[in-house]
């Protein structure tokens, strides 16, 4: 079996292959999509919306069925992205829809698996409730922040991070840039010595 990632943004380029030696330990990632054998990987970082479901999405299509022994094939193409601003469901609605206007895409070969982050991977990364501190030392507020002013307002050790609205919206433009910036904000906080979990 092989896998086929095509991914949205360096987030998931750089956490997707350290998952898979958890998730998946007797595979190997290749650099060139046509250099598989078996258990094998290749991840395709695409970019942002729309190129990656206009061009980039089709063109991995064709680059799998361009590949012509069964013995150095792909099962399964994983097309991963942040749903952002869009539910779940638009974003499939709008996936498919680009993929059945484009009439020399053929899936009869290959299984298309839909990972659809919602909001984005930022968001499902604040959802590890234990990577949240809880309690910090003697540390001065403003070198707690923006972490206190992010968690008063939305607490992800207690509710679900997919449910968080937008802090400032003259700052943050979307949902998934105020997720970012959290999640860094968590990032900070963990690598102070004030702060404990």
């Amino acid at each position: 079996m092989n896998l086929y990632f095509l991914v949205e943004g360096k987030s998931e380029f750089n956490l997707y292959p350290k998952w898979l030696t958890y998730l998946l330990p007797d595979f190997t990632r290749v650099d060139e999509f046509d250099r598989i054998s078996d258990r094998n990987y290749f991840i395709f970082q695409g970019g942002g919306q729309p190129e990656i479901i206009e061009e980039h999405l089709p063109n991995a299509i064709r680059d799998i069925n361009s590949l012509s022994s069964n013995d150095n094939k792909y099962d399964y193409l994983l097309f991963c992205l942040d749903a952002e601003e869009q539910t779940i469901d638009e974003l499939k609605t709008e996936i498919l829809t680009s993929l059945c206007s484009k009439k020399d895409i053929d899936l009869s070969k290959l299984e298309l698996v839909l990972i659809i982050q919602n909001r984005c991977i930022e968001t499902w990364l604040l959802g590890n409730r234990n990577f949240v501190p809880t309690q910090f030392g003697n540390t001065p507020l403003d070198e707690c922040e923006p972490f206190l002013t992010y968690r008063n307002y939305y607490d992800v050790r207690d509710k679900d991070p997919e449910l968080m609205g937008i802090y400032d919206n003259e700052k943050f433009r979307t949902h998934a840039q105020f997720h970012e910036a959290y999640l860094k904000a968590v990032f900070k906080a963990n690598t102070s010595d004030s702060f404990r979990k």
